[in-house]
């Protein structure tokens, strides 16, 4: 039997046993970026993290668990879209991103491994924002690099909150400072 046609070019991957497409844990295998709403590139995923930090800049380190404060100073009163380009957190061996954006007045935050849908299936994260009078609090399913944006909404493996309630619950007096956490969890601990 000779190789598959895709399109008018025949694919068979060296590095696995993809015919037309490569098998989910194929090293070689495409992987979107991250920052959909900025970037429509895909990188292969042995390269990943050098060829997205070659792209878009080096991702800032957080540590598992950890609390940061985010924002800087622009003022939240005219702030009517907000986005984190990336934060990578190590834990279990394994390097997690977080990223997060505003879309039809709406905050969302996920987490996604750099690995296999399969492999994503067996971590969760929490999320935790904390203001001066109230914490929102989200438990819930970890995506994987593969995963676009459309498939993390749909799928729902991402926080929501409203972004004027998030603004005024979160962010300090003017500015769009705001403390949050986020913890990465094994499901058979």
């Amino acid at each position: 039997m000779g190789p598959i046609m895709v399109g008018d070019l025949p694919f068979q991957c060296n590095h696995c046993s993809g015919r037309n497409s490569h098998d989910s844990d194929c090293t070689q295998r495409l992987v979107p970026c991250p920052v959909p709403w900025q970037c429509y590139e895909s990188f292969k995923f042995a390269n990943f993290l050098r060829d997205f930090e070659s792209s878009h800049g080096k991702l800032p380190v957080m540590e598992n668990g950890a609390s940061v404060t985010n924002g800087g100073l622009l003022a939240k009163s005219g702030l009517n879209d907000y986005f984190t380009f990336g934060v990578k957190i190590e834990a279990y061996g394994r390097v997690f991103i977080s990223s997060s954006f505003t879309m039809d007045g709406v905050y969302y935050e996920w987490v996604k491994l750099l690995g296999t849908p399969s492999e994503a299936k067996d971590f969760i994260f929490s999320l935790e924002y904390k203001g001066s009078g109230s914490t929102h609090v989200y438990l819930g399913k970890v995506a994987s690099i593969d995963e676009t944006l459309t498939e993390v909404l749909l799928d729902a493996k991402c926080s929501s909150i409203g972004f004027e309630v998030f603004k005024r619950q979160f962010m300090e007096g003017n500015t769009s400072n705001y403390h949050w956490s986020i913890t990465i969890k094994r499901l058979d601990e």
